[in-house]
């Protein structure tokens, strides 16, 4: 719950890094977050990407994508319900995309390999398992920075090498861990 507290207290002001260790529910507790913010705050543009492709987007809640679902899922009817009576998730596996009809807000999921973040906008993005990137798409990701005044970079520890060591030891970056 404090975490949820602090991850609330930084969006859409400041970035967030936190070094995890496996199995303490932090992708949980980010999906938990931009899906309240998702379907509560109008226009919302929100971006979350993971390690892989293959752990993005799935039927179920082993994808992160399928987290986001299966949190809308567990919502009574009347939560997920627009006044018309439809329910207000539209999601797009081709793209990655879950759409709230009724608030305007977006959530789209994005590969490591994927660059098209640099060059949109958001009210949040999140970066899940950042160390486990490829090599190679480290630092690009990190540069997401000037997308959106929040960005959540959260991963297990990998090497002392990568970008996501840089940013939880750089005392020089002023980000706020």
């Amino acid at each position: 719950a404090d975490v949820l507290c602090w991850f609330d207290e930084c969006f859409g002001h400041r970035d967030c890094v936190v070094e995890k260790s496996r199995g303490i529910g932090m992708s949980w507790t980010i999906c938990i977050l931009f899906y309240h913010k998702w379907r509560f705050m109008h226009g919302c543009k929100l971006g979350l990407c993971t390690k892989d492709e293959a752990t993005l987007d799935g039927p179920d809640a082993n994808f992160l994508l399928g987290k986001i679902q299966y949190l809308h899922d567990m919502m009574p009817a009347w939560l997920r319900m627009g006044p018309d009576g439809k329910d207000i998730m539209h999601r797009t596996t081709q793209d990655h995309t879950i759409v709230n009809t009724l608030m305007d807000s977006t959530l789209t999921g994005y590969a490591p390999t994927d660059m098209k973040p640099r060059s949109l906008r958001f009210t949040a993005f999140a970066h899940d398992e950042h160390a486990l990137y490829p090599r190679n798409s480290q630092e690009a990701h990190a540069s997401v920075s000037g997308t959106t005044n929040s960005v959540f970079f959260i991963s297990t520890w990998h090497s002392n090498d990568d970008a996501f060591d840089a940013l939880t030891t750089d005392t020089k970056s002023g980000r706020l861990r």
